[in-house]
């Protein structure tokens, strides 16, 4: 049998000896038609692989490509007649059917165009009785094929810029210009090789003045960008600019040196986007804080600024308002500002000045602005920022100057006398009137009468350093825990406390000169002072008063107890001398002096001081 259509030769031979007319021609033409073995062929759509689904074909948008189907029998044979009847369907997401019409030698054709880019199944197969469509007619082989239609080139006059930076953008930042990249049929047809194509120029013009650059609609000094950078996505082209002097600039976008017309931005001429650059942001205070000492304020700036157009210092009333530097200077002009550098600015306070930590600086508008920028080679600089206005809140320092507080009266006290609650010992002020707030611990049988009787001396501004009570109001034998707390204006403050015990006679008064409390090193030698003021009902002579020092208590305790002999000299005078390395370090030590009338030793008063020996910090020596 032969399977294969065409013309053979057919010799027959009998003992060796042909037939009569042998050879003989006889022509084999093809069987019935037989579709699944039909073939497709595609004039302008290339075959690109193959799947599990059918072949896979490519394209490009609106080029016409002639689909055609060659007819064959089972065995592939390729029919010379017309057979059958062929259609395509072609879906994307509705499908569309068209029938191809019969050529010759049993071929079928159809020319296509498709304009719409994307992916599309096809659908190749004959129409006979029996079936409804291209899913259960029988296909030619290969069919269905995946068809990808993929943009055309670019046509610039479909392309457009657009985007928020075609109407506006701020100084010295960048802006982005996005480009819809389209094809003559509207195809997104971006493609990362256009990252080279696209090129983006703004033009303007300016006139200079104080050896800087500004835009002037008839300035005869051109200025001119180009664009810093070109992204590439799915969606199209973005390119970056910044430009670094406020004004109005034309913006021209163009593809391989065509320009593209079309924007959606603002336009200065016919289709030509002209966007409008602003000013930046004024430099925004970072901190604004006294100094450690409380003698300066420091303003430290998020940006560089142009330090007011000054050089060293300057008065702050070029960049405060008056009644702020009323407050840095009793003294007018006392006064100064100076930038350390473009984003420090120190203001040196005066005598007098009263201005407080939570106060506002006031700035004048319109003279504190950024740094200017200049373009690259320092050819043109630009002022290109608001200036700096409304208030900047001053805040306490990181590590202000402490007050150090200090209440001194005696610890015991007889009916005839007065408290006196004095703190004017204490120190830390930074230079300032301090203030004083005294208190009392609760835990006495009449603490709430003496509350009552302290804070009613206490007034507004706080600046009494001293408080009296009288006797009468302090109960016979109940000791009574006074303290101070001491404030500085940089809102730093310390707290000092004595223990008042009332008493029924009427002995000397004793004092402790300075601290209640002190820290020394073991190798520092030093002196502590008493001093004593007698009773106003002093019956007896009042120059007689012996003086003893003793020790009170050791901290912490040990077994067995700690022995530390005072001074034979200076223990029984007023003056008690410690040499050097008497005390040991980790310890605090309580030593109490007692004053005793001379002529009647059961009035008698006493003081006493806490004296905490530290640790000498660790030294480094070199041997040899």
């Amino acid at each position: 049998s032969v399977s294969v259509a065409g013309r053979y030769t057919l010799s027959v031979a009998i003992g060796g000896r042909p037939l009569r007319r042998s050879p003989y021609t006889i022509d084999v033409t093809g069987d019935a038609i037989f579709v699944p073995q039909s073939t497709a062929g595609f004039s302008a759509w290339a075959m690109v692989g193959e799947s599990a689904d059918g072949f896979m074909i490519a394209g490009s948008a609106g080029d016409p490509s002639v689909v055609s189907v060659q007819s064959r029998d089972s065995y592939g044979n390729p029919l010379a007649t017309q057979v059958a009847s062929f259609s395509m369907q072609l879906t994307q997401r509705i499908p569309t059917v068209r029938t191809l019409a019969y050529s010759n030698n049993g071929q079928y054709e159809l020319t296509h165009v498709i304009t719409a880019a994307g992916a599309y199944t096809l659908h190749l197969y004959a129409t006979s009785t029996g079936c409804a469509g291209a899913d259960d007619c029988s296909n030619v082989i290969g069919s269905p094929f995946s068809l990808e239609v993929l943009p055309a080139e670019i046509d610039i006059a479909n392309c457009r810029a657009y985007g928020a930076a075609t109407y506006f953008s701020v100084a010295n930042v960048e802006s982005e210009v996005n480009i819809l990249v389209r094809d003559a049929y509207g195809n997104n047809a971006v493609r990362p090789k256009h990252r080279e194509g696209f090129a983006l120029t703004l033009s303007s013009q300016a006139s200079q003045s104080n050896g800087l650059y500004a835009f002037d609609l008839f300035g005869n000094t051109p200025v001119t960008l180009e664009g810093i950078g070109t992204k590439v996505t799915e969606d199209g082209v973005t390119i970056l600019y910044k430009a670094l002097m406020p004004g109005r600039y034309e913006l021209t976008v163009t593809f391989n040196g065509t320009v593209i017309g079309g924007t959606s931005g603002r336009t200065c001429g016919l289709q030509k986007p002209c966007p409008y650059v602003g000013n930046a942001n004024p430099p925004a205070p970072a901190t604004t804080q006294f100094s450690n000492s409380g003698g300066r304020i420091y303003v430290s700036f998020d940006k560089s600024t142009n330090s007011a157009n000054t050089s060293g210092a300057f008065d702050c009333s070029l960049l405060l308002h008056e009644d702020v530097v009323a407050l840095l200077s009793e003294v007018p002009g006392g006064s100064s500002c100076v930038f350390l550098n473009h984003a420090l600015l120190d203001i040196s306070l005066g005598f007098g000045a009263t201005i407080q930590v939570n106060d506002d600086l006031v700035w004048r508008p319109n003279v504190l602005k950024l740094k200017p920028v200049c373009a690259p080679g320092a050819s043109m600089c630009f002022d290109y920022s608001e200036g700096i206005k409304g208030t900047a809140r001053i805040n306490r320092p990181d590590s202000p100057v402490a007050p150090v507080a200090i209440i001194k009266a005696p610890t015991s006290i007889g009916p005839c006398d007065d408290l006196v609650l004095d703190a004017s010992s204490s120190y830390g002020s930074a230079g300032r009137q301090m203030r004083y707030f005294f208190g009392l611990e609760a835990g006495t049988s009449n603490d709430k009468q003496v509350r009552s009787a302290l804070f009613g001396q206490l007034h507004l501004p706080y600046d009494a350093s001293s408080v009296s009570l009288p006797s009468s109001i302090l109960r016979v034998g109940e000791s009574y825990t006074f303290l101070v707390r001491v404030t500085n204006f940089l809102d730093a403050s310390s707290i000092d406390s004595i223990t008042v015990t009332r008493r029924a006679d009427n002995g000397p008064m004793l004092f402790i000169e300075g601290p209640n409390a002190i820290s020394v090193r073991s190798s520092q030698p030093f002196r502590l002072r008493a001093s004593a003021s007698l009773s106003l009902c002093n019956a007896g002579p009042n120059d007689v008063l012996d003086f003893a020092w003793s020790v009170e208590q050791i901290i912490p305790s040990e077994q067995p107890p700690q022995v530390l002999t005072l001074n034979e000299q200076t223990r029984d005078t007023r003056t008690l001398y410690m040499p050097s390395n008497v005390l040991r370090p980790g310890f605090t030590y309580v030593l109490k002096v007692t004053g005793t009338m001379a002529w009647n030793t059961s009035h008698s008063g006493s003081a006493t001081i806490a004296v905490n020996c530290e640790y000498a910090p660790l030294v480094a020596r070199i041997e040899g």
